[in-house]
């Protein structure tokens, strides 16, 4: 509702400054214009009278010059190719693998405690 009344006000306001813009250029409602008793200035070909017209100079015909202008075509681009060469790669070490096997503590039914002793 807030916002309704928001523009409305918005609204009117944005009215009031166009009429009070238009009223001051002179187009507000229900002015007229006046007319003036100055008399119109005639044109320049109206105030001169007919026989002191001389009779029309043919205009002159343009010429055209033509220019031949050479232009000198672009060279043509250097091709650079870009060879990328890795060096060998060093053969890596051999992988020596040892697998340790540890021997079994005791090997009875305890694993090794009390090794030698009977129960």
């Amino acid at each position: 509702m807030v916002s309704r009344i928001a523009l409305l006000i918005g609204s009117v306001a944005a009215a009031a400054v166009i009429a009070v813009a238009l009223a001051a250029a002179g187009f507000a409602p229900g002015t007229t214009v006046q007319p003036t008793d100055a008399p119109v200035a005639a044109a320049a070909w109206d105030l001169v009278a007919p026989s002191d017209q001389a009779t029309p100079q043919p205009t002159p015909q343009a010429t055209t010059q033509v220019d031949t202008v050479y232009v000198q075509p672009a060279p043509t681009p250097k091709v650079i190719r870009i060879v990328k060469k890795a060096k060998p790669a060093a053969t890596p070490p051999p992988i020596i693998v040892r697998k340790v096997v540890k021997a079994a503590a005791g090997g009875g039914e305890n694993d090794g405690e009390n090794d030698g002793e009977n129960d």
